[in-house]
């Protein structure tokens, strides 16, 4: 999963895999979930996922936000 992707979820502050699976960006809620740095992420929003790119962490707490890992 990529930061562009989670554009999709720009009305969320927080974006868990719950919200990436109603707004189709994932499959199956109980399968790890990795974010990627491509892209960006727009305004300040809190993300939960397994894991995150190094590039995806700081892009995301740059704008404010926060990358939790669940």
């Amino acid at each position: 999963m990529d930061l562009a992707s989670l554009s999709k979820c720009k009305d969320r502050e927080v974006i868990s895999p719950l919200v990436m699976k109603e707004f189709g960006l994932i499959k199956k809620v109980d399968l790890p979930v990795k974010i990627l740095a491509d892209g960006e992420v727009s305004g300040s929003v809190t993300v939960q996922a397994n894991a995150f790119s190094k590039k995806a962490k700081e892009k995301i707490e740059t704008l404010g936000g926060k990358a939790e890992v669940i």
